[in-house]
């Protein structure tokens, strides 16, 4: 489990209080009817369950929302009176959503892993991903409502090529500290444009900027199944043999391949794709390659921890088990055991 933070991020302590109704907020909606609490969050957020235990008094729901470019920013508030409620979303149908816990905790449950989820921290919800967030104390949310073809478009600006398979966030709560603030930082500049007079720039073209910038520092600061491409990774456009080297590792990253293989797939001598490499993504090319497969492996023991280390490693073109061991070790801190077993 998580540890509890003791202290709350300066850029989460400075958020306003969810009552703002000027600018471009929507009326705030509240409510102790939980089938209605449902019902509207429901309509303009993700399609969910809402279940609740309470002792004399039932919890209460606030919420309040806004548009801002193609993104949509929730803000939800919960007060228990000692009870608590369970949100069940069987799944994201082409959504992702950013979580920032700006006050209590809660429980996310994905199948059977559980973890604490404590003020200070955020975390991601996958498209296409169920999950359950059960509130036992007093709560409040700032959500970022993401469409995944905004997102893949976003990250399909930063590798230089198509996303290949579904982009999937590490689903640990992370805290907001270092890169992370900066991202939170990023929320609450948005949430203060929302209620600034006149709409501030969610009304300008400007916002499509910001929101693209928030996007960016998303997929740039929380981890995923595509950290790797992004690593060293330069503003400007790769060289197209780098393109190409790229695109035939991820099609046969579980292969046995060769420096000689990448650059004949690549159409290149090998010194050229490797002081290519070099210029443009500051790692050669096996290097890339072997932190496409570790990221892979992570991606696969935290989907599915029942398949096993060893099969996972195989599967992701890993053929000594004590190597990989020790490089994933070295990549996430943590061995690939730890990792499916929590």
């Amino acid at each position: 489990m998580a540890a509890q933070p003791t202290q709350m991020p300066t850029v989460l302590a400075g958020f306003p209080g969810n009552d703002a109704t000027t600018g471009r907020w929507q009326t705030v909606f509240e409510s102790s009817d939980v089938d209605r609490a449902r019902a509207h969050v429901s309509g303009l957020l993700c399609d969910h369950a809402l279940d609740h235990r309470f002792r004399d008094t039932p919890p209460l729901f606030r919420h309040l929302h806004a548009p801002f470019a193609s993104l949509g920013v929730h803000d939800l508030d919960y007060t228990m009176y000692g009870g608590d409620a369970s949100i069940r979303v069987p799944e994201l149908a082409g959504l992702y959503l950013l979580e920032l816990n700006l006050k209590g905790s809660a429980v996310f449950s994905r199948g059977a892993e559980e973890t604490d989820f404590h003020a200070g921290q955020m975390c991601v919800a996958n498209d296409g991903e169920p999950h359950v967030k059960r509130w036992c104390t007093d709560g409040r949310q700032i959500i970022i409502r993401i469409a995944r073809p905004r997102l893949n478009q976003v990250l399909e600006g930063l590798i230089d090529r198509p996303v290949d398979a579904p982009l999937r966030f590490e689903p640990l709560p992370r805290p907001i500290d270092g890169w992370t603030a900066s991202l939170a930082q990023m929320v609450r500049m948005i949430y203060g444009e929302l209620a600034a007079p006149g709409g501030g720039i969610a009304q300008l073209r400007a916002a499509h900027s910001a929101e693209r910038l928030l996007l960016e520092l998303m997929l740039e600061t929380l981890p995923h199944n595509y950290t790797a491409a992004l690593e060293g990774s330069l503003p400007e456009p790769r060289p197209g043999h780098v393109r190409r080297a790229i695109d035939f590792m991820h099609a046969h990253a579980a292969e046995a391949l060769t420096v000689d293989d990448i650059a004949q797939g690549a159409g290149v001598p090998v010194r050229s794709l490797q002081r290519a490499f070099r210029d443009s993504v500051d790692v050669t090319p096996m290097g890339y390659l072997k932190n496409l497969r570790l990221d892979r492996a992570r991606q696969m023991l935290v989907d599915m921890p029942s398949t096993g280390v060893t099969r996972v490693a195989f599967d992701c073109g890993f053929t000594h088990l004590g190597k990989f061991a020790a490089a994933y070790r070295r990549r996430f801190g943590e061995a690939p055991s730890t990792t499916a077993r929590r």
